[in-house]
């Protein structure tokens, strides 16, 4: 097995001075975290690389982040791709050891692969093959079908961990993201769980896996809460007009309030409202305001 420091060449880093012990001691005081084994073994080698279209950073830009992600998962920001977009490893629960791209706007936070080593080899193949470093596609990508047992107990373990945080909690929301991304062929109706546990990002990213497994249940799952989608815009519309308020369509079977053509956020109240009660709240919301 090569050592991560010849991975590290591979992939075009150069090396600079190793990090002392008080530096590590300093870095998980102030992120909260305690550091996988293979993150402490690289930073003793070299603290922080210099690399082509990335670099690794060094501890003290890395403290820099403290207090800036959820706390749950013990995201460790470690690259620079001159994008304000780091990949990081994620250090509590579950998800230790899993490196995560997390993106400052836009995109979806969403998983890469398992540990710094496979990492540096993924950053050579990407450079190897002529692909851009700063969005390496990664082995838990979403059109990428197969998943292993240990992904799949992963993705378990993380879905019991996002049942105590709040439904909004974005730690919670980004737990249930990376369960999805780890389910596989054979999982669907965990994903339908995952859904119905989540909002509305969850669900989009549900939605996204389900496509890229392809298999007739993951169709089934993904046809099925369209129907369930539809039926929901037509109870809500329902509501808003026995309460006197009046709607107009506005296409792919949405609607407006009238007047004043107000639009509303569906995909939220849609996840929102598989509490009890939800719907008839958010219809005494914006009848309220008129």
């Amino acid at each position: 097995m090569q050592s991560l420091l010849s991975l590290a060449n591979r992939a075009g880093f150069r090396l600079n001075d190793g990090a002392s012990g008080e530096a590590f001691a300093e870095l998980e005081s102030a992120l909260g975290v305690e550091l996988p084994d293979e993150f402490r073994e690289l930073w003793s080698s070299s603290d922080g690389m210099s690399g082509i279209g990335i670099d690794l950073v060094p501890l003290a830009v890395i403290g820099n982040y403290a207090g800036l992600f959820p706390a749950a998962i013990g995201y460790v920001p470690f690259s620079d791709c001159n994008d304000s977009d780091p990949y990081a490893i994620c250090c509590n629960g579950p998800a230790r050891g899993l490196i995560a791209h997390i993106f400052h706007d836009g995109d979806d936070p969403h998983l890469v692969c398992r540990g710094l080593r496979r990492f540096l080899e993924l950053v050579a193949e990407t450079r190897d093959g002529g692909g851009d470093v700063d969005r390496i596609a990664g082995d838990f990508d979403f059109d990428r079908p197969e998943r292993d047992e240990r992904d799949v107990e992963t993705a378990r373990s993380l879905v019991r961990a996002a049942e105590p945080l709040g439904q909004h909690d974005p730690s919670r929301v980004d737990l249930l993201r990376y369960a999805a991304q780890l389910f596989g062929p054979g999982q669907e109706d965990e994903l339908a769980t995952v859904m119905s546990r989540g909002n509305e990002y969850v669900r989009e990213i549900v939605l996204r896996r389900l496509r890229g497994i392809g298999t007739p249940a993951a169709t089934e799952r993904i046809r099925a809460d369209a129907a369930a989608y539809r039926q929901f815009i037509g109870e809500f519309r329902t509501a808003f007009e026995a309460v006197g308020t009046k709607t107009q369509s506005s296409g792919q079977h949405e609607f407006v309030l009238m007047p004043g053509n107000v639009g509303l956020n569906f995909a939220m109240i849609y996840a929102d409202c598989r509490r009890p009660g939800a719907m008839a709240e958010w219809v005494e919301r914006f009848r309220s305001r008129r």
